[in-house]
């Protein structure tokens, strides 16, 4: 997402620079977890860019991926997502869904509901294991 924000800011000339620029945050959130002036905020580069708004779209449903309980169904998702993004011509995406589909065994495991973990309990592991 950032690499398009950057591509689509070095493409733009003087006024139309100021829809983008001061929105990095704002671009990499997700819609949940900004505040009502975040979503407000948001808005503007998306109307104004829609280069950006495809971008934010494929960003916000690729996320939906980690919600998924099984692996068919996460699949399914990555291929839909795959397949929209094969329209949207972004570079950066689909060098992502590259790496993504390299590393699918891994985030298939993680789909499991035996294999989530909270990441506050990982991130306990970890720092119990380095202290001794």
């Amino acid at each position: 997402m950032d690499k398009v924000r950057r591509s689509e800011y070095a493409r733009l000339k003087g006024e139309d620079q100021k829809f983008i620029k001061g929105r990095r945050y704002t671009l990499l959130s997700h819609w949940e977890n900004l505040s009502m002036d975040g979503k407000k905020a948001l808005r503007t580069p998306l109307k104004a860019n829609k280069r950006l708004q495809r971008a934010y779209l494929l960003k916000e449903s690729f996320g939906q991926l980690w919600n998924y309980r099984k692996e068919g169904w996460t699949r399914k998702l990555f291929k839909n997502w795959c397949a929209s993004l094969k329209v949207q011509k972004l570079e950066s995406f689909e060098k992502f869904a590259k790496m993504i589909d390299r590393h699918w065994d891994g985030i298939a495991a993680y789909c499991l509901p035996e294999n989530k973990a909270s990441l506050g309990f990982v991130e306990a592991r970890v720092s119990t294991t380095r202290s001794v």
